[in-house]
């Protein structure tokens, strides 16, 4: 028998004992072994300390806020879109005259606004309780704007008062009618009790 068909006859019987072993692998029973019980508990006890770890870094950042805000000072902003495709790429706040915090949206978060009417957390602030001045700012695009399109803009100065509890403002970009182009609104000032 020549070299050559030697070794075709040996890759043919390759391909068969490999075809067959993997159709006997595949039909073979498997049962898993039984759990060991001490693996088993070794298990359950790792999980409990996850558990616990999870616990403690929600409690110690509840205190680290609780102390870095306290209720009676915090006061949270939330931002939130009340008309579909416009998409915020930049958002500052300021309070009583002061310097402007900015917060820049990545398009995921300005998209993740339009869902279900959610809100975003810009910022946590301390202040006094007592009158105080809010002054914020937009930009925007809609999502089907051409390229070349300017980018939207709009401002929003309001009066809140802060009481002796922990405050939250949201603020809403609106539109006042079909044509009008989008606007802040405060649109509610909460305070927790």
């Amino acid at each position: 028998m020549p070299l050559k068909s030697c070794r075709k006859a040996v890759r043919v019987l390759i391909v068969v004992a490999s075809c067959a072993s993997s159709a006997l692998w595949a039909a073979a029973p498997t049962t898993p072994p039984p759990p060991d019980s001490n693996a088993l508990k070794l298990d359950q006890t790792i999980q409990g300390l996850k558990d616990e770890v999870l616990q403690f870094n929600r409690d110690a950042t509840a205190l680290e806020q609780d102390s870095l805000y306290p209720p009676y000072t915090r006061t949270n902003v939330f931002l939130g879109v009340r008309f579909g495709n416009l998409i915020v790429k930049q958002f500052s706040v300021s309070f009583d005259g002061g310097e402007a915090q900015k917060y820049d949206f990545e398009d995921v978060e300005s998209l993740a606004l339009l869902q279900n009417k959610n809100l975003r957390r810009v910022m946590s602030v301390n202040l006094a309780p007592g009158p105080h001045k809010i002054h914020a700012s937009f930009t925007a695009q809609f999502a089907d704007a051409k390229a070349d399109a300017p980018p939207l803009t709009g401002n929003l100065d309001a009066n809140f008062d802060k009481n002796y509890n922990n405050t939250d403002l949201q603020l809403m970009l609106v539109r006042t009618g079909f044509l009008a182009p989008p606007s802040l609104a405060l649109e509610k000032t909460r305070s927790a009790r």
